[in-house]
């Protein structure tokens, strides 16, 4: 029984925002499915900027610690002649 209230109740609405001031603005579209649509595409766009503070907002200070501490390790092993030959056999651990 309260289903067919719903039915019902979004059938009206479905006819009243078909003939709700078509005279007056017929640039708009007061439709409901356009609403959905448009509500649909404004919580995505939401949960996205949601997304974005939150991993943001979990940037920690220990990260910043952790770049600048490789970018010194980077700079000074660049300061230091190396080479990729092998001098020593294989390692067995």
């Amino acid at each position: 029984e309260f289903c067919s209230i719903c039915v019902q109740a979004e059938q009206q609405l479905k006819a009243q925002s078909s003939t709700l001031h078509k005279e007056d603005h017929p640039e708009i579209n007061h439709s409901l499915e356009t609403a959905k649509q448009r509500n649909f595409t404004v919580l995505k766009s939401l949960e996205v900027a949601k997304a974005r503070l939150r991993s943001r907002a979990t940037f920690s200070p220990l990260e910043t610690i952790l770049q600048k501490a490789i970018g010194n390790y980077v700079k000074q092993s660049s300061l230091i002649p190396s080479s990729t030959v092998k001098a020593y056999g294989p390692t067995y651990v």
